[in-house]
Parts: structure tokens; sequence; C-alpha cells
């Protein structure tokens, strides 16, 4: 296929992450003639869930397709995974073109495009530390909405919570007056991801809030992670036995769990490095949004779904 249709799809998916692989799996019509159209198609393997539809990639990549009239882009759910799915292709020697999240490593690059002579790829986030042996096979153009709590706000109004808590002491007073309520203040999804990435939003803001040169300290010896986080995963621990989780969460996953929540139960969730769930238009009208702050007080960002 056409390298440089490739690249400039690279360019336009706005996913986690990106790779372009080199033993492309369609293939272009490319004439002599630079001024002349590019025509064929594009796969993407991309991760499709509950919230990362097949739509919403669709409108990712539309763009691209507007630029390029003779080029479609197929989107290739993976399945179950990105992750587990692109083995299994590379192995059938049946390679998209374009993979979404994964990042390149040692045995990945030898398969990937290589980005680096491409002066768009240089200003990407963290390029520098994604190469492999040198080469940039990967690039991060994430967009997406990062670390937020979502919140009932017909329930946070009848717990008597006017407002939207501003840091981590004030989140854990809001739980317990929704628990007082008779509401479940939080939710995770202990059969998948989320609970490890609950303490991760919290553990890190703190962390690295209270000290920036927490990477540097944990080299000369200064710390340890288990010294940072410990208090941390109390206090998550905490929260699991005062009742402000469901201690029966290992049965949900990334994608029931959210659903719960937009039914009504329970009144918080949050969302990590993916992208935010979706409600219908019907939940909107008591939904509200928080970026958590976790170090000091201030108004937190706040998106409102209106």
């Amino acid at each position: 296929m056409s390298r440089s249709v490739s690249r400039r799809l690279v360019a336009a998916v706005t996913a986690a992450g990106l790779l372009a692989l080199s033993a492309c799996g369609s293939g272009f019509k490319d004439s002599s003639d630079s001024g002349s159209a590019q025509t064929g198609e594009v796969r993407v393997l991309v991760n499709v869930t509950s919230n990362l539809t097949k739509d919403f990639w669709r409108q990712v990549v539309k763009p691209f397709e507007d630029a390029h009239p003779g080029v479609t882009v197929k989107i290739e759910p993976g399945t179950p995974s990105v992750k587990e799915a692109l083995p299994r292709l590379l192995a059938a020697g049946d390679a998209p073109d374009v993979v979404e999240t994964l990042s390149a490593d040692k045995t990945l690059a030898p398969q990937m495009l290589d980005l680096s002579d491409q002066p768009w790829a240089k200003d990407t986030p963290l390029v520098d530390e994604a190469k492999v042996d040198g080469k940039t096979c990967s690039v991060g153009v994430g967009v997406q909405a990062q670390n937020l709590v979502f919140y009932n706000k017909d329930a946070f109004a009848k717990a008597g919570i006017a407002k939207a808590p501003a840091t981590l002491d004030e989140f854990e007073t809001a739980m317990g007056k929704l628990k007082d309520a008779g509401y479940l203040p939080l939710r995770t999804a202990g059969g998948s991801f989320v609970t490890g990435t609950q303490v991760t939003e919290l553990a890190d803001a703190t962390v690295f809030g209270q000290n920036p040169a927490w990477y540097a300290d944990v080299l000369a010896g200064k710390t340890t992670p288990g010294q940072s986080y410990l208090p941390i995963l109390e206090r998550y621990k905490s929260w699991l036995d005062k009742g402000y989780l469901d201690k029966n969460a290992l049965g949900l996953d990334e994608k029931t769990a959210p659903a719960n929540f937009f039914q009504g139960s329970p009144r918080c969730t949050s969302s990590g490095a993916g992208s935010s769930p979706r409600p219908t238009a019907a939940s909107r009208r008591s939904r509200s949004v928080r970026s958590p702050r976790h170090r000091r007080p201030g108004p937190p960002r706040a998106r409102r779904w209106e």
C-alpha cells in the first residue's frame, strides 16, 4: 500500500496509541504521477467496546476519508481484543494496516512501519520514550478524556451534597452521605482493569502532586513504591469496608459496570485512560462529570450533560 497514505491515516486516527504495519494487508494503487489520486482500502484494527463503538471509530476516521475520496477505511474489531487478535492475524499473513492501542516492542517493531522520518510524528506525546532501537514505530495521539468521575446530580441533591467535591477528602465525605442516603456510592468492576485504574488515579495524582521528584527519589533509594502507595491502598480498602464499593463487583467488567451507573446504580463512576462512557439521552439529564483533584482545594473542571 502507499506508505504516505498509511502515515497520514496514523495521524488521523486519534486513539491512545497507534502502529502502522509495514506488512500491509490491503494495498493501494500508486501512480507515478504525484498529483494523481490514490485508491484502495485501509484496514484499522481497533478495540470495540460499549464506549469505543464502531460509530465512534467511524467518526474518528471520517476526516481522513473526506480528505482521500478514493480511500475507504475498514474498521475491524479485535476479537476478543487487539492485543489477542494481532498476533493471530500476523501469523496468518493477514496483517491490518493500522493498529490501535498497542505500543511497539522488540517483538512487534520489526513488522512495523518506521515513522522516524515523518515530521508530524516527531511532535507526538512521548515519542522518544516509545522508540524501539531508536526507531519510531508507534505514536501517541490521544485526545480522550482522562481521569474523570461521573456522578448522579439527583442523588447528590437527595443526599444533601450541595456541590461536587473538589478534593479527595471531600469526595470521601460525599460517598459517606450517599451511603447514609441509601445509595451505593462508587462503581468498580473487579472482573477487569477498573479497580486497578481507580487506585492508580487516586495514587498517581496524590504521590506525584506531593513529590514531583518521586521517580528520582525511588531511583536514589530515598523512598519506595510500597511506602508511597500504601496509604492510598489502605484508603481504598477502607471504602470497601465502609460499603462505599460493591463487595460483589468481581462479577462485573468494564462493559457492564458503566451500564449499571447510567441505569441509576451506583451514584459515582470513574473513567481512566479510555474514552468516556456514553450516556443515553435520558440519563444525560441527571449526570455530570468532574475532574478529580486529590492534592489541594480548588474548583475542579466540570462538564455538564444538558
